[in-house]
């Protein structure tokens, strides 16, 4: 039996930091690279590059390590790292939050305050 896991989310970066994140995006190997979208420029000075896709449990791990990578993109100066919150219902395990912050990846338990998305 597949288990199922809707992941949505997005990480905002700057536009040296999104080459980095495009470059760790295209090395994917996962069948849901096509999941991520990255809107043309906006004349914005944040760039956000977003991801969303109901994708099988075997495929997690791969998104998690991608999404790690992009968390860890150095930032030039010290409050400038990539930001981002990622969604995360495993139909058994119920929600987590991945948190893209100071250059990690942070999974907290998932609010309920989101339990209408997975309704």
């Amino acid at each position: 039996m597949s288990v199922d896991v809707s992941l949505s989310g997005w990480v905002g970066c700057d536009d040296k930091q999104l080459e980095e994140v495009k470059r760790i995006i295209s090395e994917g190997t996962h069948e849901y690279q096509k999941a991520w979208v990255m809107p043309g420029p906006v004349g914005s000075w944040v760039s956000y590059v977003f991801f969303g896709a109901d994708i099988h449990e075997y495929a997690v791990e791969d998104l998690r390590a991608q999404i790690q990578a992009i968390a860890e993109i150095r930032a030039e100066h010290a409050d400038e790292h990539v930001t981002g919150v990622f969604f995360v219902h495993h139909e058994m395990n119920g929600a987590t939050e991945w948190l893209v912050k100071d250059g990690k990846l942070i999974e907290a338990p998932g609010s309920k305050r989101y339990a209408y998305l997975w309704a």
